[in-house]
């Protein structure tokens, strides 16, 4: 009966392990903001939010089956994000939602890789 019992927990251990979720929301306002979220788990969430002169942004989100949703919105003069998400199974989202104060050097920079064998990837870039 013990072992039946301990069989029992580690088989439930085992299924709930395998719906955890990550979900991680960040605001910045300042000068200069800096934001790295790395997320290995199934279902993972990002948020990210600056408002500032030096805006950077970086998630990186590893899953197994699942699904991965980046969300990341700039601005300022100098805004840079750069997104990774990789999957077995499931789906890749990115939103990346960038606005630059118009003065002579701004920049906006946007980079995301999307990876996954039964993946369904959707990527969404917005700068202005």
């Amino acid at each position: 009966m013990r072992k039946l019992l301990l069989a029992s927990v580690a088989v439930f251990a085992f299924s709930a392990s395998a719906n955890a979720a990550n979900v991680a929301i960040t605001n910045q306002t300042g000068f200069s903001n800096t934001s790295v979220t790395s997320q290995t788990s199934n279902n993972n969430q990002a948020q990210v939010t600056q408002l500032g002169v030096l805006n950077g942004a970086q998630a990186t989100q590893v899953g197994g089956v699942g699904s991965n949703l980046s969300i990341m919105g700039q601005t300022g003069y100098q805004n840079t994000s750069i997104t990774s998400q990789s999957l077995f199974a499931g789906s890749n989202t990115s939103n990346v939602n960038q606005g630059a104060i118009m003065l002579p050097g701004w920049s906006n920079g946007a980079q995301v890789t999307q990876t996954g064998v039964f993946v369904t990837n959707n990527s969404e870039i917005t700068q202005h």
